[in-house]
């Protein structure tokens, strides 16, 4: 049973990843415009972070995927993108 859950929780927290990614990339202009729009920092640094993010996301998700998430190196960037963006989405609202 604890098997089932694990699998459960490895395979969400990859979909999860995995969509944000793609939500980023199918609308990447106006994500480069959103981010500006709080952070005032230049266009290219921003497009160059948000490539960088979108690729770091995919990475996890594979990771999770895989039976590589059980490093540390995986689940402390997880644990520090999941409180950024959700502290962001409260702040937002």
């Amino acid at each position: 049973m604890k098997i089932i859950i694990e699998k459960i929780i490895r395979y969400f927290f990859a979909v999860v990843f995995l969509l944000s990614a793609v939500a980023k990339i199918m609308d990447f202009r106006n994500t480069i415009y959103f981010i500006s729009g709080f952070m005032k920092l230049g266009y290219s640094f921003i497009q160059y972070s948000l490539l960088f993010l979108i690729v770091f996301e995919i990475v996890i998700a594979l990771a999770f995927i895989t039976d590589y998430w059980k490093k540390k190196i995986i689940l402390i960037p997880t644990l520090l993108l999941l409180i950024g963006f959700i502290s962001l989405n409260v702040f937002m609202m």
